[in-house]
């Protein structure tokens, strides 16, 4: 009797999370999010001027000079196309911008709020890719060219 209660359980949990909703697909992502206005060089120098506040680790917290704690709200990027649905295609920086730009419009237009953002250096820009590599991590192929 327990069984077939915990059965119709999960069956209904199972039903009760299901929508008639698609999911947007990439293409209609790419139309419906528009980019953003390019930042003028009055706006530019604004930015440049303003000062951020030295941050510091108290225990677990993140704290600034007053003593008040921040919190980080963001999300972590990496530039991989693997990681990416393969969007672009080889060594394409363009296609990579575009694509990235694309889900950080979507992330702001959707009322997000964010304050960081942790950017992975990925290895597939930075390395040469026709050097073998020794390790796994493969520090030996990187290049100081590619990277730039």
């Amino acid at each position: 009797m327990r069984l077939i209660f915990i059965l119709f359980t999960l069956y209904g949990l199972l039903l009760s999370s299901c929508t008639d909703t698609p999911l947007q697909d990439v293409e209609e992502q790419k139309e419906s999010v528009k980019p953003k206005p390019p930042v003028t060089e009055e706006e530019n120098e604004e930015e440049q001027g303003s000062v951020l506040p030295q941050l510091h680790v108290v225990g677990r917290h993140l704290r600034n000079d007053a003593g008040e704690t921040i919190n980080l709200h963001g999300f972590a990027q990496t530039y991989s196309p693997f990681f990416n649905q393969h969007a672009w295609n080889s060594y394409d920086v363009a296609g990579c911008l575009r694509y990235n730009q694309m889900l950080i419009n979507g992330i702001l237009t959707a009322g997000w709020k964010m304050n960081f953002v942790r950017m992975h250096m990925d290895p597939y820009w930075s390395d040469y890719p026709s050097k073998p590599s020794v390790r796994y991590e493969g520090h030996e192929r990187f290049s100081t060219t590619r990277f730039k």
